[in-house]
């Protein structure tokens, strides 16, 4: 009888004391833009980070290059005037201490991100031919570019672009 009544004892302080894990981590409310005006000539985007969240959010202040890649990637073939589509690659990255310093973000505010694509690494890597056309869309990965806080309930998915055409120098 002592045993169970232990028992039933532990089972109630469990439920009393227990973490509520009825709110899930769920995706921020953020909205990515991607401007490309001038990519041409000066090979700079803007990514441009709006906070649609209730609350500030800390955020890093600069985008690493290691966590930008290039996918669906297609190559102009001049003679038959179409796009080719080439073998793409995704390379994980794991990354400690990629993002700079962290920002507060406050709601309805944005954050811009000026990314030179001529400096990127795996751009670089996956865009290897120059003078040359492509048409590729940019994967940026976004899962650490928020600070964690025990008040946030919400992650950064990550985002890809719509296609993009590029002529490499």
């Amino acid at each position: 009888m002592k045993k169970l009544l232990q028992l039933l004892f532990l089972i109630i302080f469990s439920l009393i004391f227990s973490q509520n894990n009825d709110e899930e981590m769920r995706t921020c409310r953020l909205k990515f833009e991607i401007d490309t005006l001038g990519l041409s000539k000066s090979n700079i985007i803007t990514l441009k980070i709006t906070n649609h969240e209730n609350r500030n959010l800390k955020i890093s202040d600069a985008f690493p290059m290691m966590r930008i890649q290039a996918t669906d990637i297609e190559k102009y073939n001049e003679k038959a005037k179409v796009y080719e589509k080439q073998n793409s690659y995704f390379t994980d990255v794991n990354c400690t201490n990629c993002f700079g310093k962290f920002l507060t973000l406050k709601p309805n505010k944005s954050l811009n991100y000026r990314i030179d694509l001529s400096k990127q690494y795996l751009i670089e890597k996956a865009l290897k031919e120059p003078k040359l056309k492509y048409r590729f869309s940019l994967h940026f990965d976004t899962i650490d570019i928020l600070k964690y806080s025990a008040f946030r309930k919400c992650y950064a998915e990550s985002f890809t672009s719509e296609k993009i055409v590029y002529k490499t120098k």
